[in-house]
Order: C-alpha cells, then structure tokens, then sequence
C-alpha cells in the first residue's frame, strides 16, 4: 500500500530539468555550497550556507562572504585560498565564520578546482561543516589528558617521597640496631644482625 501512495506523489511531482534537480541538491545538502569563478570571487552560494550566515546571496557573492571571517583567522584563510587557486590544487582549512547569531563558529572548508567537460579550468567548488563541538571536544580531551598528567607527575614525585622518607628510617632503625648489637652478648647480637 505504501509502494502506491509513494507512485502516485512521484507521478504527481512535476518533471525536472538537470539545473533545477542540481539546485535541489545543493540547496537541501546539509554542508554549506560553494562556488568560484575563474577571477578567484565566489558566484554561488547555497540556502544552508545563506541560513547559517543569515545574509543574503548578494552580500556573500564576490568577497563578500569573508565579511564573516574572524579577524584572526582572515589572512590565513585568504592565503590559503589563493595559493591552492593559482596553483588549481585543493585544500582543507579551518577557519571561524560569523553565523547570524553573531556567535564564531569552526569551520571545516574542502575546496577543489573544478572543469569545463573540455577540461579547462573554470574556478572552485568547495563545501563547508560546523566543527565547533568536534573542537571544544578535543579540546576538553585535551585538557583533561593535561590535567591527569599532572596529577600523574604529582603523584609520582609524592611516592618517590615517601620511598627516600622510608628508606633513610629504616637506615636508622638499622643503624641504631647496629649500636645496641655492641652492647649485648654474642646470642642477642646474632639476633639483632638478623633484625637489620
């Protein structure tokens, strides 16, 4: 029964053609779309990235979209791009954008070159994750393995303590065992070489 209904809404949906069906795709990915021309400046953007960032296709387009980069990660994230552009090599950075909220998020950006069918070169196409938690988590890790290692060396300076304490007391118990086996008959020394 449910192969039925699901023929009948596909029969119901109107054909498609190749453009309409890639826009589809691009819009409803759930990883934010990108696109550059040949002059290095970005021409596509799809809805995922346009909600994230809460602007408008036409303020992202060209440069526009790295209004939203993060102050310090700007030039680093500029150099990169254009040296994997002119060299037409691909690239992954990380990189903080400015999500509408206002809030910084960690941005994982794969970009590659991308061809004509003739094979000529015709710009990038690059798509974008949030990996702000999968940061903070390594992070925490990171932290916490920090933090247990210095408890560890702690620990291992304490226990290291407490070996030199037992030893220089029992160096003079054994001492002091020595001077009482001086003052006793051969029987009561034979025990005491014993006790040391």
């Amino acid at each position: 029964m449910a192969n039925a209904v699901d023929v009948a809404v596909v029969s119901a949906t109107p054909p498609m053609g190749d453009d309409a069906r890639v826009r589809l795709l691009a819009d409803h990915a759930p990883v934010m779309l990108w696109m550059s021309g040949l002059d290095g400046l970005c021409d596509f953007f799809n809805s995922t990235w346009l909600l994230f960032t809460g602007r408008t296709l036409a303020q992202e387009r060209g440069n526009g979209w790295a209004e939203g980069v993060h102050p310090d990660d700007f030039q680093d994230c500029m150099d990169r791009y254009l040296t994997a552009f002119v060299a037409r090599e691909g690239f992954r950075m990380e990189y903080r954008l400015r999500r509408k909220d206002g809030q910084f998020r960690w941005i994982l950006d794969h970009g590659v070159p991308r061809y004509a069918a003739g094979g000529a070169f015709e710009g990038f196409i690059g798509s974008c994750i949030d990996i702000t938690e999968m940061r903070e988590a390594a992070e925490a890790v990171k932290a916490r393995t920090s933090a247990l290692s210095a408890a560890l060396r702690e620990r291992e300076v304490l226990l290291s303590e407490i070996h030199h304490r037992v030893k220089n007391n029992l160096q003079l118990v054994s001492s002091m065992l020595a001077l009482q086996a001086r003052a006793v008959g051969p029987e009561a020394q034979h025990a005491l070489r014993e006790g040391q």
